[in-house]
């Protein structure tokens, strides 16, 4: 690889790690109306479409934003955070901060769980 390519790859690896919670968050909040029901399901594309994005940013940018690493089985972000609330630290108050913006956000208000300690 010549030194144009690695600096092209660095830009198109930024570009994913910063505007790429920006796209999930669009594509979440579209793809979540799919929960309405009838023709609203056609929206879980939108959704679908966002997983890919959804495990590589809950690996990479969220990971730093939480500053807790997933387990194994957590692929994507609503899985990380839905062990995160019932933590009691600072990490734990910004999960439950993230959740409560994605419940909002759902139609019917309740994506993750959020227990009160």
């Amino acid at each position: 690889m010549t030194h144009q390519d690695m600096t092209v790859l660095s830009l198109a690896m930024l570009a994913v790690l910063v505007f790429g919670p920006v796209l999930l968050a669009i594509l979440y909040a579209v793809g979540v109306q799919g929960d309405r029901g009838g023709l609203w399901r056609a929206l879980y594309l939108f959704g679908v479409t966002g997983w890919p994005l959804d495990i590589i940013l809950n690996h990479t940018t969220f990971l730093v934003i939480m500053g807790s690493v997933p387990r194994w089985y957590e692929f994507t972000f609503s899985q990380h955070l839905s062990r995160l609330v019932f933590e009691r630290s600072p990490i734990g108050d910004k999960a439950r901060t993230i959740a409560r913006w994605l419940n909002d956000v759902a139609p019917h208000h309740d994506h993750i769980y959020i227990p009160t300690l």
